[in-house]
């Protein structure tokens, strides 16, 4: 039977284990000065050398240097292949060649030459493309290859210290990069489901998450951006948005990314041995109602920062909002909210701040159909047990004994005369 509880804190951060067994992992126990020294690329390791002294205590005591160094040396072209980009592109370059073989206005010679070296210049750019992908796809199993045999390595010693990991990670490695530029956003998102999807031990995806959707920290971050680091980071959420829009679409769909098709995967368990395999799991309706408390803390942030008085906090979180705006809002109420905000901004005097409000504004009411009450996106109230991270005023109230249709429209009253 699922729990009916938020999780807790203790629960996202992983600090639940069995108290009988040793706090080390045994399999880092095992780990030998010489494996760990070899695991790395023998490229990085004077560099790794040569940087040490240098690092913050953080880098070096807890997310370790070899991790550090990977992150920051890979590029989104080692750790994902635009497959459908490449189709579609192919696709498109054979249409042409078909477009330009049924082409009859010249029948003359010349014309027939004419037709032959634009499909023999489209040809040689397929077999362009081909050689690319070739040349990616190898790229891309060496890159994998080396990551396996690392990952083994990375984190070691910091079982039941996660919240401490994934803040130094948040604040050593993946902000900093996801605002760089919106390649480097996107590989953040990339590298960060590749620790999920490959089970990195002490690696906890639920606390990242977590960590990155508290509406203190959201705000504050949207405040210090710069415009175009604002769209980055606009982009890096839209990304896991968009990914966690699939799972709460679909159960099997969320049980098998999130679990692991073995049930291996430690990222989202709220449970952990001492050695970083999972014993239980977030169950599918607790995530819907901690994925709720995410967008609940995002709408706060949003509302704060549109709400206010400081021109960066304005410009920021529209275009934070615009890059979401496909899966986020989610709910009616957290959508009229923004409505009424982005409508106010658009009549503002500053241009730079009503035309993009306009603009925002055009999507939202463009995505507003798909918004659904919060009774169709999670079920029941939210029970609040001891050490939880949501409060009861975050909760929307359901009455217990009311049988309610998660698919009713919203009831407006009709007026009445006097």
């Amino acid at each position: 039977m699922e729990s009916a509880a938020t999780p807790t804190a203790a629960e996202i951060n992983g600090v639940l284990s069995n108290p009988e067994s040793p706090e080390k992992a045994a399999s880092e126990e095992t780990v030998t000065v010489d494996e760990q020294i070899q695991c790395w690329h023998p490229v990085l390791r004077p560099i790794m050398d040569s940087i040490k002294p240098s690092l913050p205590t953080d880098v070096s005591n807890v997310i370790g240097i070899g991790f550090y160094v990977t992150f920051w040396q890979l590029a989104l072209y080692d750790v994902t292949i635009p497959g459908k980009s490449y189709e579609d592109e192919l696709s498109r370059q054979h249409k042409r060649i078909a477009t330009i073989s049924s082409n009859r206005a010249d029948v003359t010679a010349a014309g027939a030459r004419k037709r032959e070296a634009e499909k023999k210049q489209i040809s040689n750019l397929i077999d362009r493309l081909l050689s690319e992908n070739k040349e990616h796809l190898k790229a891309f199993a060496e890159s994998k290859a080396r990551l396996s045999k690392e990952k083994a390595h990375w984190f070691v010693g910091m079982h039941n210290k996660s919240e401490v990991l994934l803040m130094a990670l948040m604040e050593h490695c993946f902000l900093p990069r996801v605002l760089l530029s919106p390649l480097d956003s996107l590989f953040s998102f990339k590298f960060l489901k590749f620790l999920h999807t490959s089970g990195t031990t002490n690696f906890r995806t639920l606390g990242f998450y977590d960590l990155i959707f508290r509406p203190n920290r959201l705000t504050s971050l949207i405040f210090m951006c710069t415009s175009k680091e604002a769209d980055n980071l606009g982009r890096f959420l839209h990304e896991i948005l968009r990914d966690l829009a699939r799972w709460h679409k679909d159960r099997s769909v969320y049980e098998k990314e999130a679990w692991g098709s073995k049930k291996t995967l430690p990222g989202f368990s709220r449970k952990v041995s001492s050695t970083g395999k999972p014993e239980t799991f977030l169950h599918y309706e607790d995530f819907r109602r901690l994925l709720y408390k995410w967008h609940q803390h995002m709408t706060a942030a949003l509302q704060t920062c549109l709400s206010s008085t400081e021109y960066m906090h304005i410009r920021n979180a529209i275009s934070v909002l615009k890059a979401v705006a496909e899966t986020f809002p989610a709910l009616n109420f957290h959508g009229n909210q923004l409505q009424r905000l982005i409508s106010s901004l658009g009549q503002s005097e500053q241009g730079d701040i009503k035309v993009p409000s306009l603009s925002l504004m055009a999507d939202l009411n463009k995505a507003e159909k798909s918004w659904i009450l919060p009774q169709a996106f999670r079920k029941g109230q939210e029970k609040v047990s001891e050490g939880s991270t949501i409060t009861p005023k975050e909760s929307t109230p359901v009455p217990a004994a009311a049988s309610l249709n998660a698919e009713a429209v919203e009831f407006k009253p009709s007026p009445t005369s006097g």
